[in-house]
């Protein structure tokens, strides 16, 4: 259920936290998700794999202005952060999917300042984050390399780089091919050599909730929040 579908049918009282975060979770996850749709639209697996390089290549220049709008978004990609809060400022949730960070600043009685990290980040220099890909991806010493997804990104969670989340024929064939400037074909085959079993890159987001006394924070108001 959207975030806007569940407002509406939650007119007299504010939805529980778990649903909205819920509602946030599977708005970020329908976006990624429609970004990987287009090009399957443009190129079914199924069909791809009956392709001739040939009927590829007059396949792309018969679909060039979508192409060119599928493969910026499939071989580019955003971290996200972003907050909501409810009309009554108690409830706060904050998302994060990658590497960027967010901070709730407060102000004591005597005026000091003090910051709490809201988020873990989301990329190789995490721990927890390379023990999951490698659980995941079990037996694939790549996966994690010099803490970086398959030695080539360095958040582990995003919207978009779908190269990362779709079979490896996608890079050695589409991308690898049609992509002008992206990367060169060494480095192509060295990286879809990697990809074994996608998705390497979550598109599953952290969601904090956050409930405020109105006696909290600066005096007179409410903590900042930093992102």
């Amino acid at each position: 259920m959207s975030l806007q579908a569940l407002l509406s049918s939650s007119t007299d009282t504010l939805p529980s936290s778990e649903l909205v975060s819920e509602a946030l979770t599977n708005a970020i996850r329908r976006l990624d998700d429609s970004i990987r749709s287009d090009l399957f639209d443009l190129l079914p697996c199924e069909r791809l794999v009956q392709m001739s390089d040939v009927q590829l290549r007059e396949h792309i220049q018969r679909h060039e202005s979508e192409w060119d709008t599928i493969f910026a978004r499939c071989t580019q990609g955003t971290t996200v952060i972003f907050s909501l809060l409810d009309p009554s400022r108690r409830h706060l949730w904050v998302v994060n999917l990658g590497d960027s960070q967010a901070v709730l600043a407060r102000t004591s009685a005597s005026g000091d300042w003090s910051g709490t990290i809201v988020n873990a980040l989301h990329n190789g220099n995490n721990p927890l984050e390379c023990q999951r890909i490698m659980r995941e991806h079990s037996g694939e010493q790549t996966s994690v390399s010099e803490n970086r997804v398959i030695g080539y990104l360095a958040p582990t969670r995003g919207i978009g780089d779908t190269w990362l989340k779709v079979p490896s024929m996608y890079t050695r064939r589409v991308f690898g091919e049609y992509v002008p400037d992206w990367m060169t074909p060494p480095l192509v085959e060295q990286y879809a050599g990697r990809i074994l079993t996608p998705p390497y890159v979550s598109d599953i987001p952290d969601v904090h909730h956050y409930v405020f006394d109105k006696t909290v924070g600066r005096p007179g108001g409410f903590p900042y929040l930093v992102l």
